[in-house]
This record gives structure tokens, sequence and C-alpha cells, in this order.
């Protein structure tokens, strides 16, 4: 059985290293995977390709080549797979555009003799507006007529003339409104003429302010002794305040 010696010099090892090489380079041929050397103390040595018997006063060394390569590890396995996160929570719904809503009317009465109807034009932000058509013997007379929440009013204003457009009003007609409408209350009337031209019409800007929105009016009104006597025609928006 080979022992290996490891308490010998340096000078003996270096001797034996340098053995090794040269018996290798000189014996390629044996197949040998194993070099064996009987090494004396004065550093001289024996090389043999097979295992030998060294004589007393010697000592067995063996000296192994290169082996084969060994085979390449497994590869390791990829992780798993993460769980997905959560969903983050939904944003806060941003507030309405602007306007919020709009509406367009187009509306007409009849006036019956000493009689009055109504037909209604248009409901925003919890306002009701509605036309009011009445006879009072000789005239006509057109109401735009409004209620809504507490606190609500309405501020208008209204160019006038006559229908032929050469001629003034013949009566007095209130052009300018403000007033609260939180009951049912009117913010824009016209009443025709007597003589000459009967019919007459106006143009009405008006806002009707509540606790949360601002309503927009704009419209065409005609007041006349045909059968639709009393109309109305435009449009309305609001505006969240």
């Amino acid at each position: 059985m080979s022992t290996l010696i490891t308490r010998r010099s340096a000078a003996v090892l270096v001797a034996a290293g340098t053995l090794m090489l040269g018996a290798l380079a000189v014996a390629p041929t044996a197949g040998a995977s194993t070099v064996y050397i009987c090494l004396k103390k004065n550093g001289s040595a024996r090389v043999f390709t097979k295992k030998p018997k060294c004589k007393k006063g010697e000592t067995k060394l063996s000296l192994n080549s290169e082996g084969v390569s060994g085979k390449n590890g497994a590869n390791g396995k990829n992780g798993a797979n993460g769980t997905n996160g959560t969903n983050g929570t939904n944003g806060k719904e941003g507030a309405p555009g602007q306007p919020q809503k709009a509406v367009a009317f187009n509306v007409s009465a009849e006036a019956p003799f000493l009689e009055s109807r109504t037909a209604p034009v248009f409901s925003l932000a919890g306002v009701s507006v509605r036309l009011d058509c009445a006879n009072a013997l000789f005239v006509n007379v057109l109401d735009l007529e409004a209620s809504g929440p507490a606190s609500t009013r309405a501020e208008s204003g209204m160019a006038a003339h006559r229908a032929n457009n050469t001629e003034g009003l013949e009566n007095f007609q209130q052009l300018v409104y403000n007033v609260p409408v939180n009951t049912l209350t009117t913010f824009g009337a016209l009443i025709t003429n007597v003589v000459g031209e009967i019919a007459n019409v106006g143009h009405i800007n008006a806002t009707i302010t509540t606790p949360g929105a601002v309503i927009v009016l704009d419209t065409f009104i005609e007041v006349s002794s045909g059968s639709k006597a009393c109309v109305a025609t435009g449009v309305a928006y609001t505006i969240p305040t």
C-alpha cells in the first residue's frame, strides 16, 4: 500500500514533483493514471508505472495524473413565479363637468277668452319653469314662471318691441326682474298691444340661482292673438356651484 509522507523536506517534495513530470514525459505509452516512485532520503528515486516493491530505506510515493473531468452538475430549478399583487383602489370620481346639464325647448300655449293655459318649459337642478298664457279681455299676457328650493332667486332682463319690428311697445312692460322664486313667481312677462300691430316679441336673458347650482336661460318669447298666443323657445343649462 502506498504511503504519502507529509513531513519530508521541501527539497524532497520538489524533487519528487520533478521526477513525476519527467516520468510522464518519458513514459506516455504506459497508459497508467498513477506513477509510483521509490524515493531515497538523498533524493534519488526510481519511477514505475506499475506498483513496485520498494527496497529497504526507500519511501514509496504514488502520484496521480489528471483524471477524467467530472460531469456537469444538474441545472438548478427556476424558482416559482410570485403571486400577482392586488389591484389598487379606484380613484375618487371627478366633479361634474361644466355645464352639468343643458336643455333646448320650444313650447306654446293658447289664451282662451278670460282664461289661462300653462305649459312646462323645463326642470333643472330642482327648479321648474313654465309658460302661462292668459286672456284679460282686450290683451293677452305671457308669463314665464319659476319655482325652486328655498333661497332660490331669479334675475332677468328683456329687450322687446312689436312683432313688425317698426314700433315700440304700446303698454308698459316690466323689463327687469330680481325676485325670489322659492314659490311660483313670474320672472319675465310680455303683453299684446290694443291697436295697430297686436303681437309683441322679446328676448330674455336670465339666471336662476339655487343653493347648489346656477341656471342660465336664453329665450325668445312672443305673445299674439292667434291660436298659439304665447310662444317660448330657447335653451337653459346648469352650472354647479
